[in-house]
């Protein structure tokens, strides 16, 4: 049995706070940028925090991947293409996407998203496989997995 103690935790949403969300649903912290990710399902966009201080450095909206409100997958790549650095993986429930978008703070609208990958057909066989609980994880060599309960 493995225990651990928690030192802090953090309350990023509520009475008081600098930001709110109406559905968060993910968190990844950035090795290299001192980031915060929030997936914010309910407000379709990806809060970026600053990693000490925990205020919002910016807001990502209306890039494919967050529509619909159905993102509900996230999780960092670990700097495979040394160019790139750091990505965030989304998956969407709703239009069944997997996207990587760029971390850059100065990326533009059109080289925010890297790729985009349809997972319906390749990865699970129709549409209606693919429900709300499905989330994503990035291998250390950089494969993306997505996985779900049922």
């Amino acid at each position: 049995m493995i225990m651990f103690t928690v030192d802090c935790v953090v309350v990023l949403s509520g009475p008081g706070s600098v930001v709110s969300f109406k559905q968060p649903v993910g968190v990844a912290v950035s090795a290299v940028g001192n980031e915060v990710f929030v997936l914010d399902a309910g407000n379709s966009r990806l809060a970026v925090l600053d990693g000490s201080s925990l205020r919002p450095r910016r807001y990502v909206t209306g890039v494919p991947g967050l529509e619909e409100r159905g993102a509900v997958g996230l999780a960092l790549t670990r700097g495979g293409d040394a160019a790139r650095g750091e990505s965030v993986v989304l998956v969407n429930w709703r239009t069944r996407q997997l996207t990587q978008l760029s971390t850059s703070a100065a990326a533009t609208a059109d080289d925010l998203v890297i790729r985009q990958v349809c997972m319906a057909g390749q990865y699970f066989t129709c549409h209606s496989d693919i429900c709300q609980k499905v989330r994503c994880a990035v291998t250390a060599g950089s494969k993306v997995m997505a996985a779900q309960h049922r």
